[in-house]
């Protein structure tokens, strides 16, 4: 198959996918999916997540929108009630072969550049979502009340870069987690999961990991 049928391939199934989570193929959000598959590379996977989070938070009184660029940073959807905002950040674990070894270091560090950038950028809340499936790979003391002092301190144990580090250290305002959301694209369903529930599967992880050392 030839990148133009690939291409066209994915296109069908991104405005099927919207169709059947009941948006009109004229709506502001699928206009945008289709550009941002076909301008801009972002996954067919990634864009119909999104439209399914922005379903789902659109049915809970929020206005939201995909591949919302807010300060210097972009977020896979942003979401706005009373004036308090979130961002939501879709996660799928994609990593090229050579970082194997590397693996769960590099997951950590993916969540702690997001949460660094949406307190840079004073964005209230912070929310992950992934596919059914998958563990959230959260610092479990992001999941609890924490301050700068406990970012600077995970992203020095998680060996970020150093301009990285330096704009932790620099943060005057820090983004809380909120929520967890598990979503399923087949059943084109999503469910919010509480930050401490996460904390408790974590660490139940890690203490398999423990005694089987």
């Amino acid at each position: 198959m030839n990148y133009l049928e690939t291409a066209s391939n994915s296109l069908t199934s991104l405005l099927h996918y919207a169709t059947r989570l009941g948006f009109s193929l004229e709506s502001q959000y699928v206009a945008k999916a289709i550009r941002m598959l076909k301008d801009k590379g972002v996954s067919l996977a990634h864009l119909m997540a999104e439209l399914l989070l922005c379903k789902y938070l659109s049915e809970k009184n929020f206005s939201c929108d995909i591949e919302f660029t807010i300060g210097d940073m972009k977020c896979d959807v942003y979401a706005k009630i009373d004036n308090v905002d979130t961002c939501i950040e879709i996660i799928y674990y994609t990593l090229p072969l050579e970082t194997i070894d590397k693996w769960s270091n590099i997951l950590v560090s993916i969540h702690l550049k997001k949460l660094i950038k949406m307190s840079k950028n004073k964005i209230m809340f912070a929310a992950f979502a992934y596919p059914l499936g998958l563990i959230p790979l959260i610092p479990p003391k992001l999941l609890d009340n924490y301050t700068k002092e406990v970012i600077v301190q995970l992203s020095l144990k998680y060996m970020l870069d150093e301009d990285v580090i330096a704009e932790a250290r620099e943060l005057n305002f820090v983004t809380s987690i909120s929520k967890i959301y598990i979503f399923d694209l087949y059943a084109a369903k999503v469910e919010e999961v509480l930050p401490s529930t996460i904390k408790n599967l974590l660490l139940f992880y890690e203490s398999i990991l423990r005694a089987s050392i």
